[in-house]
């Protein structure tokens, strides 16, 4: 598969055109210069990429919305039983509500833990990600991206637009949503790096808009 520069600016065009162009807009700027969050934003990050993760964007959006409204009017409670039981109410998944809660109580602690590594090699800063309930291998990229860190995430479309993208058919068996092979890493960074020199863009740009060009069937027709 060729991705020209042509190619993916209209995929960015199509992206604005859906309704995106403000949530790009600030992407691209948060990826320019990068800026320290305040507590409640960098958990409102990390309990999106949670939610997120295995569900339909839109329901993630609403069910975000919703849990991230009951939790500032609750932004005192520090006991993780107390908004457990509420949060179910939302959203019914066990698993990712009690995750939320944690987040939200130790939110100043994962915040401060996180800037507080500013000065060290990026990937100290996405290995200390994992520390954070629910978020592993593949989500940490994710959030990581959306604190302002320029890195791709690594998704299943991303994973198979890459290897579609290499040419190397046999690396299609090798593509795991939980944690991606280094192979098929390779060639998703190789499909970034030709990308970023065509378009002059940041890769954690680049990434979100393949993806949502992908989740829309724009390419990869064969996997849908």
């Amino acid at each position: 598969m060729t991705l020209s520069k042509k190619l993916f600016f209209n995929f960015e065009s199509k992206m604005k055109q859906a309704g995106f162009s403000y949530e790009l807009q600030v992407l691209k700027k948060r990826l320019a210069k990068k800026e320290q969050l305040p507590a409640d934003d960098f958990a409102r990050h990390a309990i999106y990429v949670v939610l997120a993760s295995g569900f339909k964007q839109k329901t993630a959006k609403i069910k975000h919305l919703e849990i991230m409204v009951f939790l500032q009017k609750s932004s005192s409670e520090k006991r993780k039983n107390s908004l457990v039981p509420n949060l179910l109410k939302i959203f019914r998944n066990k698993n990712k509500v009690n995750a939320i809660a944690q987040i939200w109580i130790n939110r100043a602690v994962y915040r401060d833990g996180y800037y507080a590594l500013e000065p060290e090699p990026l990937q100290t800063k996405l290995d200390y990600l994992l520390t954070i309930p629910h978020i592993g291998p593949i989500t940490r990229n994710h959030l990581a991206r959306n604190l302002g860190e320029d890195v791709a995430k690594y998704d299943i479309w991303i994973q198979r637009l890459g290897v579609e993208f290499s040419g190397k058919k046999d690396l299609t068996p090798k593509i795991n949503n939980s944690k991606i092979d280094p192979a098929v890493k390779k060639a998703c960074d190789t499909m970034f790096a030709h990308l970023k020199q065509e378009t002059g863009l940041p890769i954690g740009y680049i990434d979100c808009v393949l993806w949502w060009a992908c989740k829309e069937g724009l390419v990869l027709h064969h996997y849908r």
